[in-house]
């Protein structure tokens, strides 16, 4: 299992957002620093085309956030995990008309729907097709703790 939080480093005392597994822990997100692409591919040249594509799109224009200089407290550490998870990792599902059972009420407006947005992770969120937006996400999205999971 993967462990998400913050975690203080022991030489400087800043904080990172970090994964532990196996009693090991490594920054993550915007914490983890900027990687080039020859530093993250690892596909065959056919998948690397693709994947290329998508990491100019959604990574490069986000290049200044990510750091490797820590935080001073543990909250701004969450709190750029956080960021990190709304700007890269949103993925909206729309309502669809034909899908039985499965309603819940938008966490927007309160409207029954089984319309969602997965926030990383596998975190479902169940949301309007009106309310699917980055902006209300940003809103309702709830600060970063610990996240556990198995990838």
């Amino acid at each position: 299992m993967n462990y998400y939080q913050a975690r203080q480093r022991s030489e400087t005392k800043r904080w990172d957002f970090t994964c532990m597994n196996d009693e090991k822990a490594w920054p993550v997100g915007y914490c983890a620093g900027f990687r080039e692409w020859k530093d993250v591919e690892f596909y065959t040249p056919e998948q690397n085309k693709v994947r290329r594509e998508e990491w100019e799109k959604k990574f490069l224009p986000l290049k200044d956030k990510f750091h490797c200089d820590g935080h001073e407290t543990a909250e701004e550490a969450a709190a750029c995990y956080r960021q990190y998870l709304l700007d890269t990792r949103l993925s909206f599902m729309p309502h669809k008309e034909s899908a039985e059972g499965y309603y819940k009420r938008c966490a927007k407006c309160g409207t029954l729907t089984n319309g969602a947005v997965e926030v990383g992770h596998g975190e479902i969120i169940p949301i309007c097709d009106e309310h699917q937006t980055r902006e209300v996400m940003e809103e309702i999205y709830p600060a970063v703790g610990q996240i556990i999971s198995s990838y």
